[in-house]
This record gives C-alpha cells, sequence and structure tokens, in this order.
C-alpha cells in the first residue's frame, strides 16, 4: 500500500476527510464553505451604537472632569450633600465606569438606566444658586 498526500498507509481514505468537509452536499464533488467561514461584510453603525459611543464619550469626559478639576463642581454641590469634594471625586468614577459599562453588550441596559438614574440626582446642583 502506498501511503496517499495527507493520508497514511494504515488508513489511505484519511486524505478524503481533508478534501470532503461535512457540510458538503451529497449530490454534488463540490465543496461548499460553511457559513461561518464566509468573511463577513462590515455594516455601517447604527444611530443607536452612534449615540451609545457619543454618550460614552460626554460621560468619560465628565468624570475625569470630576476628577481632574473639581472646584467647579463643588462651588455648584449644595450644601446639605455632605463631603463634596469626596462625593465630586465618586461621581467622577462613577460616571467612567457607566461610560466603560455602556460599551459593553452585557452590561449596557443596565449603565443606561443607572446613568439615568444619576443625572437625576445631579440635576439639582445644575440649579444651586
Amino acid at each position: 500500500m502506498t501511503k496517499q498526500p495527507g493520508g497514511s498507509a494504515e488508513n489511505p481514505d484519511h486524505s478524503l476527510h481533508k478534501l470532503t468537509p461535512h457540510h458538503a452536499s451529497p449530490h454534488t464533488s463540490a465543496v461548499l464553505p460553511h457559513p461561518h467561514d464566509l468573511p463577513t461584510i462590515p455594516t455601517a453603525p447604527t444611530t443607536r451604537t452612534i449615540m451609545r459611543i457619543a454618550m460614552a464619550a460626554f460621560f468619560t469626559a465628565g468624570g475625569i472632569a470630576h476628577i481632574m478639576a473639581p472646584y467647579p463642581f463643588i462651588a455648584i454641590t449644595p450644601d446639605w450633600v455632605p463631603f463634596p469634594r469626596q462625593v465630586v471625586f465618586a461621581t467622577g468614577i462613577v460616571e467612567i465606569a457607566g461610560s466603560i459599562a455602556l460599551l459593553m453588550p452585557r452590561l449596557r441596559w443596565l449603565a443606561g438606566v443607572m446613568l439615568a438614574l444619576y443625572a437625576l440626582c445631579v440635576w439639582p446642583a445644575n440649579f444651586s444658586p
């Protein structure tokens, strides 16, 4: 018995399995590519995806500003908020964490809800005298 290319002397049909995948049609000799083997066609991002990225960028910039330049935020923090410097720092961390979560498919819905609630909570600070 001679050795077949890709096969062995013990199993000469082994090379045929490489040439005929399990998804080839039994009625034709053509080898059809599996759908997962085909290249994907990039699609344009949807408006929702673009807005999600924009919101993540907005909250990231806000979070960095809360951490790097906290004084304007401390100045508008209502008097009834205890430890304003620490609260401003914490809100910066929350904004950055929320913006990262917005970009993660498993967390994006929860992140959207939490960031909306967060925006409602800090909204009074924008109207303090």
